[in-house]
This record gives structure tokens, sequence and C-alpha cells, in this order.
């Protein structure tokens, strides 16, 4: 068994459903934070059929054209795509981390490192839910649950703050 790495500068988000509006959330996280804080936003998708272990691109265009471009618009500092096998996340992630905060969307990332907090998007209409989904919901900090339409959540009951360059939930 794997030891789960614990990142303290890591917020890790995942969701129930394809298409959930992740980015967007990602993106409302960052402009709510980008006047006080560097963050870097990472974009996981899992791909076993490569031929190599995985491919780190960073992303420059700031046009909004996909979903990390999506994430400089919205005033990350930088932002990365990342395609990888399954089984080399972990060694991946290693070459992105550093101390600077990190929201990288990705659920099968949980099952390596322990982010400081871990929120799961979850649709009102939970028929949709993902099978690969429902053990990830588990693991999750908090559970924003949403009008998919709308992508409306409150910040303020999110609860979501940074010390010390750590993300936390406040209590």
């Amino acid at each position: 068994m794997l030891l789960s790495v614990y990142c303290k500068n890591l917020l890790l988000v995942g969701s129930s459903t394809k298409d959930s509006g992740k980015t967007t959330f990602i993106g409302r996280v960052v402009s709510h934070f980008k006047d006080s804080f560097d963050i870097t936003c990472v974009k996981f998708r899992p791909d076993d059929s490569m031929n190599f272990p995985y491919n780190i691109i960073q992303e420059f265009d700031q046009s909004g054209s996909n979903d990390t471009s999506k994430y400089l618009m919205s005033g990350a500092k930088k932002s990365f795509y990342v395609k990888s096998k399954r089984g080399n996340y972990l060694d991946a992630f290693e070459e992105l981390f550093s101390s600077e905060l990190l929201i990288v969307e990705s659920n099968y990332l949980v099952k390596f490192v322990t982010p400081a907090v871990f929120i799961m998007l979850n649709s009102d209409c939970e028929k949709n839910i993902k099978e690969s989904a429902r053990d990830f919901l588990l693991k999750a900090d908090r559970i924003v649950t949403f009008d998919k339409t709308t992508m409306s959540f409150d910040f303020d009951c999110l609860a979501l703050e940074i010390k010390n360059n750590c993300w936390k939930l406040k209590k």
C-alpha cells in the first residue's frame, strides 16, 4: 500500500460528474484570493494509452480557449495541464510540487496525496454520479452541491481561507 504524502499548500478539487463546473469553481476561488496570494493551478487527466509516463505542459495562453487558459484569466500565477498514466500521477505531481499555493483539478490524485483541503463538486442531480467518484466523495473535506446551470454557491459558506501559505477550512 502506498503512503499518502501530506501537502499543506494543496487544494484538491474533484467532482462526481463530468462537465460539472470544476474549472468555473476553481476560477472563482482563484479570483477570490488573487489579490493577496500567488496561486498555481493544475489540471490532471488520466491517459493510460500514452507511450510515456506523463506529460506536463505549462499554459501561457490567456484567451480562455481551454480550462488551463481560464485559470490564468481568473488570476492564477501559473497554470499546467498534465496527462498521466494512472500509475504515474504521484511522479507527475512531485515534479510540479513547490511551496506555492496549488489548486489541482483531479479526483484520482487523492489516492496518492493528502491535500490540505479536498473539495468535491456534486451536481444537485445525484443520479449522474460517476461510479468512479463515489469513493472520492467519502474522502472530501467539503462537498459543494450546486445547480449545474448556474454553478451558484455561497463563498462564505464554503469557509475556505489561506493562513501561513496553507489552505484551511474555517471552523
